[in-house]
């Protein structure tokens, strides 16, 4: 168990979400959305967002491009900037979104 960060820091500030508010992730980034993997949201900011994930069986990496959709917004390319596996079952990650001068 560990956390592993990226060097590039976040540049928005962070809010607690909606309570119960989830994301879709799809990790494929083939020509239509198709999530594979659905996390709570633990915090959200206009640059990213930070996810809980449960009973994962997909591996995750740092600076893993996806595809995600967060509560009712619209879907928006991002990339894994941290990890934190919490236990075997749980794991924490932070993603920053791709778009315009956010891109990394």
């Amino acid at each position: 168990m560990g956390t592993i960060v990226s060097r590039n820091k976040r540049r928005y500030l962070r809010y607690l979400p909606d309570e119960g508010a989830f994301a879709l992730l799809d990790l494929e980034m083939g020509e239509s959305f198709n999530p594979q993997v659905v996390a709570l949201v633990s915090e959200e900011g206009y640059g990213g967002c930070g996810l809980v994930i449960l009973q994962r069986k997909i591996p995750f990496s740092l600076g893993q491009k996806c595809r995600i959709s967060v509560g009712n917004l619209p879907v928006v390319e991002a990339e894994i900037r941290w990890l934190n596996e919490l236990d075997k079952d749980v794991l924490r990650m932070g993603l920053c979104y791709l778009f315009g001068d956010n891109d990394a």
